[in-house]
């Protein structure tokens, strides 16, 4: 069985999800687009007024002077005000001065767009970094932070993934989705992971990664059928040897099932 991909025109954010990884376009709107899908409802003014509040507290164009100021005002609050899938959405991270670190540096990103500062995101292992008019912050702990004390804590966690990775808007938006699509699973809310799911699909075409998530959450859907469907898909699309075997090993494993189960 093939599984068509069908990149339903009922998505709603789609156009806003598109033009929001657009180039040189602020990244804030990828953070509105996804808030939007994981739930929120019409945030962009609120989201913008919120951000220009900020940005007009700060009295220069110093990061050193926002990163006080955020301080100043909570930032970064409890994380326990939020729950996973509020971590996401940047209308409640701000309300609430709390948020995971990509969440919390799509609102860095928005305050230096305001004050004409550089920013660039940098995908971390396990993390999210922020780098703004040449200082590298941890938007977790809102403090500017080092290279060499990066490196420090990925050495601790061993962590051999690459370092310092500029992240594109479009990185910004699969991470952030990713971080949507895990928090609904565990909400055990699976149709609304699969739409998550649809979302990145439309971002990153039929990426095997994509086709192995897909097929997790039909599995725990309890859908052997399908969930097998789309391992096979993916098992086609992927070039290493040794991660195909394990692939086919899985499918082989559900076909077992199957026939136990039937």
């Amino acid at each position: 069985m093939v599984v068509d991909f069908d990149f339903k025109p009922d998505l709603p954010l789609r156009d806003e999800l598109l033009r929001s990884v657009e180039p040189n376009v602020c990244p804030v709107d990828v953070a509105i687009a996804v808030a939007g899908i994981a739930g929120s409802d019409n945030v962009a003014a609120r989201v913008r007024e919120d951000i220009g509040f900020l940005a007009d507290s700060v009295r220069s164009n110093s990061i050193e002077e926002v990163i006080d100021r955020l301080k100043s005002l909570g930032f970064p609050s409890d994380p326990s005000f939020l729950d996973d899938i509020e971590r996401n959405q940047i209308d409640l991270a701000l309300r609430h001065k709390s948020g995971n670190p990509i969440t919390l540096a799509m609102i860095l990103a928005g305050i230096a767009e305001e004050i004409e500062l550089e920013y660039v995101g940098i995908n971390f292992p396990q993390h999210f970094l922020a780098r703004i008019d040449q200082r590298l912050i941890d938007p977790l702990q809102m403090r500017i932070v080092t290279s060499d004390e990066m490196r420090a804590w990925a050495k601790r966690r061993r962590l051999s993934s690459p370092l310092f990775l500029r992240a594109s808007n479009r990185d910004i938006a699969l991470r952030m989705l990713n971080n949507v699509r895990l928090a609904l699973c565990i909400c055990d809310r699976p149709v609304d992971a699969l739409t998550v799911l649809d979302y990145k699909n439309l971002l990153a075409g039929d990426r095997p990664e994509i086709l192995i998530e897909k097929s997790e959450v039909w599995l725990d859907m309890g859908d052997i059928g399908m969930g097998k469907a789309l391992l096979e898909q993916a098992m086609d699309l992927i070039d290493s040897s040794s991660l195909k075997e394990v692939i086919r090993r899985r499918v082989q494993l559900l076909s077992d099932v199957d026939e136990e189960l039937n």
